[in-house]
């Protein structure tokens, strides 16, 4: 009977050893590496491999709440302390060190829209405001979120409101800009959108849905 199980537990044995040759030659997942890079304005280089992803850093340090935002686009590992860079193909040996850092955990939509509202609130005693007297304007919808196609730090939240007064009165879009690793935000726009129309930062993915509105007297 055992003459039976031969070529399944060679088999077995196979695929076992080819998954330890595989992982036995990438790096630990999580390991900071430090260097002095000549090619690069002679600075600090930080990097950090996390299974195929590389994060990077110039810098004495490595800032997990800006690094982590983003993968590099720029930077392959090619094992033992070797990275090299894709468009200018120069090499670049790094030590390994004894640093570890945790990924921060990004702010969820819910979370986002929460940020936003809080800064809407207290916005209009900042230095150089962007929102009207608590009293000049209502919030009409919960708020709608979408982060950033170029930066995954970032994200926009934005809200509907009413406008109230004689001037620029009517639909308005109260535009957040919301750091998801940082959990902060602060108001960037005040829009007036009554016509229907939106910032092009916007237009590729808010529509306005209240164009019903009508407009304080």
């Amino acid at each position: 009977m055992t003459k039976h199980l031969t070529k399944p537990i060679r088999t077995i044995h196979f695929l076992v050893l080819a998954f330890l040759i595989t992982t036995g030659s990438q790096v630990k997942a999580g390991t900071h590496f430090e260097c002095f890079d000549p090619n690069f304005n002679a600075a600090t280089q930080n990097f950090y491999v996390d299974g195929n992803d590389v994060y990077w850093s110039s810098g004495q340090s490595f800032d997990p709440l800006e690094s982590f935002a983003n993968p590099s686009t720029h930077h392959d590992y090619l094992g033992n302390g070797v990275f090299k860079h894709r468009q200018f193909k120069t090499i670049i040996r790094c030590k390994a060190t004894n640093k570890k850092f945790s990924k921060p955990k990004p702010a969820s939509h819910q979370m986002a829209i929460a940020v936003c509202r809080n800064e809407i609130a207290s916005d209009y005693k900042a230095p150089n405001p962007k929102m009207p007297k608590k009293d000049k304007y209502k919030l009409l919808t919960g708020g709608e979120f979408k982060i950033s196609k170029h930066d995954k730090k970032y994200g926009h939240v934005v809200i509907e409101a009413e406008r109230k007064g004689w001037f620029f009165n009517g639909l308005h879009l109260v535009v957040c800009q919301i750091n998801l690793l940082r959990k902060t935000g602060v108001v960037i726009d005040f829009y007036n959108a009554k016509y229907g129309d939106v910032p092009y930062y916007l237009s590729d993915w808010y529509f306005i849905q209240r164009k019903d509105l009508v407009e304080l007297k």
